[in-house]
């Protein structure tokens, strides 16, 4: 259900980042965040004799959400010259989010909905100008997330929400160019096609296959 009482929510961001360019096209870079949600916007659950009814909230006071990010972008040129085609690249982040809602009556500290404690993205490309050939993998994972919000004291565990457990994702796409202007690409995606579950109180009680999928294009 809706809630018409709803107030946008503001966002204060503050960021220190220090980078390092290495060579055209390389980076080094290490950032810390801290940002203050005022009136954050929260799935919550409204207590219900026959079911449950979920909708949104604001939450209470200030939500904050607060880390350190990497990344690093390297030609491998350094090690080899044979491998000076290939490129690497790596972003990794930790996030604590913190938020305060009125959850089934009952006032729930927790996480913020959807906010992964951690990602990693990693990619490698090989990328040759006189071929014309270009091939990148890349490589995902993010930290359990709430997927849905559960009610305080229904259960007889303490954490009630419904998480989206972290699962290992591998893309990988080719470009080719042919003649001298057409390029035929190819992608797969999620090649591991790992299974998706959800957890709560740390029993699966969702799961689903995403399937790959296979793209041609000229």
């Amino acid at each position: 259900t809706g809630n018409p009482s709803l107030i946008r929510a503001l966002v204060q961001n503050y960021d220190l980042r220090w980078e390092y360019f290495m060579n055209p096209g390389e980076v080094l870079s290490a950032s810390l965040f801290y940002k203050t949600f005022k009136n954050a916007i929260e799935e919550t659950v409204i207590p219900s004799t026959s079911e449950l009814i979920y909708s949104f909230q604001n939450a209470q006071g200030l939500a904050t959400n607060y880390g350190v990010e990497l990344e690093c972008k390297k030609q491998l040129g350094f090690i080899s010259p044979s491998l000076s085609a290939f490129t690497v690249s790596l972003n990794a982040a930790l996030i604590n989010s913190n938020i305060t809602v009125t959850q089934g009556g009952q006032t729930d500290t927790r996480q913020m909905w959807g906010q992964s404690p951690y990602t990693v993205n990693a990619s490698i490309f090989y990328t040759n100008v006189e071929t014309g050939t270009t091939i990148n993998a890349g490589y995902n994972i993010a930290g359990a997330r709430i997927i849905k919000v559960g009610q305080r004291g229904a259960y007889s565990f303490s954490d009630v929400h419904v998480y989206e457990m972290p699962r290992n994702v591998i893309d990988l796409s080719a470009t080719q160019t042919v003649f001298t202007n057409m390029e035929l690409k190819f992608a797969v995606k999620d090649l591991l096609n790992q299974p998706l579950y959800w957890q709560q109180g740390g029993v699966n009680i969702q799961s689903n296959i995403r399937g790959r999928s296979f793209n041609f294009g000229m």
